[in-house]
């Protein structure tokens, strides 16, 4: 990130974000399930095409990275950087245009589903749209379409629940839409022996010499602790330097943990 201005968002389906990303769909498709009736034939055949809908977005090339209000959690030390690392902070009101601005999705996590009756006033009013058209002609490949704000809520609201375990991370999520292979964002990178689809998102650091520009500054940067964290505290200070980055300061991490 401190090199090339960017962070990665990976295809959810190679992180273990997926799991709570399954289970939101699974939700959906359970509340419609204790919804509508099998026996009814307009509700059979709603509950068919949702089930096709929500099969498809399993495997959607949707793309993810996560930030956290927590810069200094020894659960996230032990986490991700067991052999050491860095937290690297950012002002949360200069990072959301950048994002938002490139077609991209950045809110908080959720750490619970969405109530039942939530998700079901969704899903009814998806089949008083469906239920005409498939009463007019049940082939009728229009019938679809109502599904699209079911779609829609999936895909914006799907990445942002984290298992409620993770909640002290205090989480925001950065996600994509729903991205063709074509799409000239989607690259694919190799972290530890496997390749990995990702997409690339430019965060505009703010440079020393630009005071006042429309940039993402870096705020306080915190090492992870550890024996060698003061040497690793200075390589991070001349990196931020040689890049001629602005940031406030670089601190040590004060919690108690020394990784082995």
């Amino acid at each position: 990130m401190l090199i090339n201005g960017e962070v990665w968002a990976s295809k959810i389906q190679h992180l273990n974000d997926e799991k709570e990303y399954i289970q939101y769909i699974e939700h959906v498709e359970r509340v419609g399930k204790s919804s509508f009736s099998k026996a009814v034939p307009e509700e059979s055949s709603f509950l068919d095409d949702l089930y096709e809908l929500t099969s498809s977005l399993m495997t959607a090339n949707i793309f993810v990275t996560s930030f956290t209000e927590e810069g200094d959690l020894l659960s996230q030390w032990r986490g991700y950087c067991p052999a050491g690392g860095y937290s690297i902070g950012l002002d949360v009101d200069e990072l959301i245009p950048p994002i938002e601005g490139s077609g991209l999705y950045f809110s908080k996590a959720k750490y619970a589903l969405p109530e039942d009756v939530e998700t079901k006033a969704l899903l009814e009013t998806a089949f008083r749209r469906y239920r005409p058209i498939y009463v007019d002609d049940p082939q009728n490949e229009l019938r679809l379409s109502a599904f699209d704000e079911i779609a829609n809520e999936i895909i914006r609201e799907g990445p942002r629940f984290k298992h409620p375990g993770f909640a002290e991370e205090r989480e925001w999520r950065l996600h994509s839409p729903l991205l063709d292979w074509s799409d000239g964002r989607v690259d694919v990178v190799e972290i530890r022996g496997r390749l990995r689809p990702v997409i690339k998102v430019p965060l505009n650091l703010l440079k020393a010499d630009q005071a006042g520009a429309a940039c993402c500054r870096i705020t306080k940067c915190i090492v992870s602790p550890g024996p060698d964290a003061r040497l690793r505290r200075e390589g991070l200070v001349v990196l931020l330097n040689k890049q001629k980055l602005s940031y406030d300061r670089v601190e040590i991490s004060t919690t108690p943990y020394n990784p082995r």
